[in-house]
């Protein structure tokens, strides 16, 4: 299971791995699926992945495809795409800003607002290939919604919350003419058009981001990944709901069963992020292999009430939110950091980046376990098929 994270938890080294792939797949990866022939999937299918039910299963199957793409042009199946919570990171001063020099590059500049920092800029290091006709310079361009007139702010946590709270997950006409639902609401298009969420995210990047071939910029994949991400908290906060609507109703592509254009992939294949190998950080669990580094945190299922963090002096806690202290904790002195791994025999270990074991749970012998934060309270070790835990805490 790929493991996609919060791009403020990845270490330098994760970061490059990312940006690395992106540049690669940009000089030439497959004959089928080079990133500028990906550009083009979005560009020629608007209609198939826009305005209608099908704008979530539609770009997941995109970013699956964008992922598999990157795992194969470096040959590295750990590669897995962060995810660019812009509810939260919303400014150069804010935890895990996402656009310095390191990772996605800053801010655009000059009466042309071209990108001049970072593995992505100027048209030597990243030429946009596929444009539109709307699209004169053949290099990366951005303008933040800050130098924008009238000014564009990102979304709040209250508008993904409110989002999340919406449904069902659409509703008739099944179209950008739909004035509530989930999707509508998520997508943007609703109330009024791009004021919320992800049209808004668009729109505050601001130029290569506002036309239909915004994957040029490579802070699409975080943003989407993003939104599919709420997608899947949506389907586990909902589940007396429906996962998609309609079964039928719809235009061609969007409805349950339609194949979504171009592939013959649809909605209905893609419902499940475990059914296509990967998870969120924010889905509770992990499974073997799987590693938390400093300030990584995976939640209950649900309303995310407890949390375990493997924090800046290298302990591992379990928290319930709102509370002071933790419910548990590996150690009350500070250790070595390093990372926090799911080991495929079953053993929860902590090691310092020397490879040292610092703490583990001594549930080793047990292959293939996985831990889960549950919506209880606990956080426990369970080996497949067993109902019973094999390590809890707080016990």
């Amino acid at each position: 299971m790929a493991l996609r994270k919060n791009q403020n938890s990845l270490s330098a080294a994760e970061k490059k791995q990312f940006t690395d792939a992106v540049i690669a797949l940009k000089a030439g990866g497959r004959d089928d699926n080079t990133y500028d022939q990906l550009v083009s999937v979005h560009l020629n299918n608007i209609l198939a992945g826009h305005f209608g039910p099908a704008f979530f299963p539609w770009h997941r199957e995109y970013l699956i495809q964008f992922e598999q793409a990157l795992q194969h042009i470096k040959n590295d199946q750990s590669i897995a795409l962060p995810y660019w919570d812009w509810s939260a990171n919303q400014s150069a001063t804010s935890f895990g800003w996402p656009f310095t020099q390191d990772f996605l590059g800053g801010n655009g500049q000059g009466s042309n607002w071209q990108v001049m920092d970072g593995p992505f800029a100027g048209e030597s290091k990243w030429p946009l290939k596929v444009r539109t006709g709307t699209e004169p310079y053949p290099f990366l361009v951005r303008r933040f919604g800050s130098s924008q007139q009238p000014q564009i702010s990102l979304p709040t946590p209250a508008d993904v919350q409110a989002a999340l709270g919406v449904t069902p997950y659409d509703v008739d006409p099944w179209n950008s003419a739909s004035q509530s639902g989930f999707r509508s609401m998520t997508e943007g298009t609703i109330p009024p058009p791009g004021d919320h969420m992800h049209i808004r995210v668009h729109a505050w990047v601001g130029g290569s981001m506002t036309t239909f071939t915004s994957p040029n910029d490579p802070v699409f994949w975080l943003h989407h990944c993003y939104v599919d991400r709420l997608w899947s908290d949506w389907q586990v906060l909902h589940q007396d709901q429906v996962a998609y609507l309609p079964r039928l109703g719809a235009r061609s592509g969007h409805n349950l069963y339609d194949p979504m254009p171009p592939w013959t992939v649809r909605p209905a294949d893609v419902l499940s992020t475990w059914d296509h190998g990967y998870h969120y950080d924010t889905d509770g669990f992990l499974v073997a292999g799987e590693v938390l580094y400093p300030g990584q945190t995976i939640y209950s299922m649900g309303d995310h009430r407890y949390y375990l963090s493997y924090e800046n002096d290298g302990n591992l806690r379990f928290w319930q939110r709102g509370w002071g202290r933790p419910l548990w904790q590996s150690s009350d002195s500070k250790k070595p950091l390093g990372k926090c791994t799911m080991e495929s025999q079953g053993n929860l270990v902590i090691r310092d980046n020397n490879n040292n074991k610092i703490w583990d749970s001594q549930t080793d012998g047990h292959p293939g376990s996985f831990l889960v934060v549950r919506p209880d309270g606990k956080a426990s070790i369970f080996q497949p098929g067993v109902p019973t835990p094999i390590w809890t805490r707080p016990s």
